[in-house]
């Protein structure tokens, strides 16, 4: 069943990590931490739907949405971490 994560390990990791790569790279930079920042939910209080936005220095680096706040939290990392060529994808495209 999890085959295909572990063969593709390096694809999927920065995606379930994304917040800790985010904030070691943003303090790393200067110190500042990344801020989430809820934008709002929709749906019914049993099927709730979560929408955040990561921001540093003021800039909206990424959006997310999810089922849960951290959830969505992960997500806008993962985006940010995309914009900020953190995840690796581009690595394993070249290959």
């Amino acid at each position: 069943l999890f085959k295909k994560y572990i063969d593709n390990l390096d694809v999927y990791l920065p995606k379930f990590n994304a917040k800790k790569i985010l904030q070691e790279y943003t303090q790393g930079t200067n110190k500042d931490r990344p801020e989430y920042e809820m934008l709002g939910k929709t749906g019914s209080e049993n099927d709730t739907t979560f929408r955040v936005q990561v921001l540093y220095n003021g800039e909206v680096l990424g959006l997310g949405t999810g089922k849960s706040k951290k959830q969505a939290e992960r997500e806008a990392a993962y985006e940010a971490c995309k914009k900020l060529n953190l995840t690796g994808e581009e690595i394993c495209q070249k290959q």
